[in-house]
């Protein structure tokens, strides 16, 4: 199952409220994270006609043989979605406070799911 939704920039942080589901508000959290914060705040630079959407999708939910959210952010220009990243979480974790420590990205060189602490920290180092 797939589900998109935007959150305009500018109503972000205020817009979640008891009346979201729960798939808004685990949006939100990846919206978020620094990675995501950062493509924000990367593309308030351009001008407004080069000007894209950064949202999050939820590409698949979980399910009895797989217990995964599964999440893509990037680029939501008008004819494609440009990935930038891609996010994976156990659905027994969605209750952390500290989102960052159980949230996964995908290596795109390996295919494999790795911890977003343990991507930051190897990042940091090169």
């Amino acid at each position: 199952m797939m589900a998109l939704v935007s959150f305009d920039q500018t109503k972000r942080a205020s817009s979640i409220n008891d009346h979201y589901s729960q798939d808004d508000r685990l949006i939100e959290k990846v919206l978020e994270l620094r990675e995501i914060q950062n493509l924000i705040v990367n593309e308030e630079k351009h001008p407004d006609s080069l000007r894209s959407n950064i949202d999050v999708m939820i590409i698949q939910k979980p399910s009895p043989k797989n217990p995964y959210y599964y999440f893509k952010a990037g680029y939501n220009k008008p004819d494609i979605f440009l990935t930038m990243y891609q996010f994976r979480l156990n659905s027994r974790f969605i209750h952390q406070k500290r989102f960052e420590n159980v949230i996964y990205i995908l290596i795109d060189s390996t295919e494999k799911f790795i911890p977003l602490s343990t991507w930051r920290k190897n990042k940091s180092t090169k």
